[in-house]
């Protein structure tokens, strides 16, 4: 007999998997599109490995992290006093910024380069877990309304907070 837990548990691994054959249906269908912007126009896509493998390295892993996202550089530009704040408030915390776009990521690490600086990983369930697992937050804290469906599901199994400090309705 199934618990109730095991059975969310396969309702979120069954929403994963249809949401990860959407995305991918998704990029198969953007592939002449994003082939031609990187060899035709020769735009790299920024991150690209790090965004597929969820792949975050922390400066300190041993100590609490909290996690901020901001999607480009408009929300980075919004976190100086909100990241000022924190760490005042909780030295001890790791801070990891993560951006979507290279410009983002090229801002954040100028404004904040005594903090980790990360892409943040595509929805794609296996990005998210391992970013999740690398990054081990305390609270994922959101700049932007971007809310993406496996992230929010893994941060809810492993019972990470997600707030949203900006946001249009």
């Amino acid at each position: 007999m199934l618990s109730a837990s095991s059975n969310s548990q396969g309702g979120a691994t069954v929403r994963a998997i249809l949401l990860d054959a959407i995305y991918l249906s998704v990029c198969l269908l953007a592939s002449p599109w994003l082939a031609y912007r990187r060899f035709i126009q020769r735009k790299p896509i920024a991150g690209l490995y790090a965004k597929l493998t969820g792949d975050i390295v922390r400066r300190f892993p041993d100590r609490p992290c909290v996690w901020f996202h901001a999607v480009s550089v408009g929300e980075v530009l919004q976190l100086p006093s909100l990241i000022q704040e924190f760490s005042v408030r909780h030295s001890d915390y790791e801070i990891l910024i993560t951006t979507t776009t290279g410009t983002g990521f090229e801002v954040a690490r100028q404004k904040f380069p005594s903090h980790t600086v990360a892409y943040w990983p595509l929805d794609f369930s296996w990005s998210v877990r391992r970013a999740l697992r690398q990054a081990a937050p305390s609270l994922i804290v959101l700049v932007e309304l971007e809310l993406w469906p496996n992230l929010l599901l893994t941060a809810q199994r492993r019972q990470v907070p997600v707030v949203l400090v900006n946001g249009r309705i």
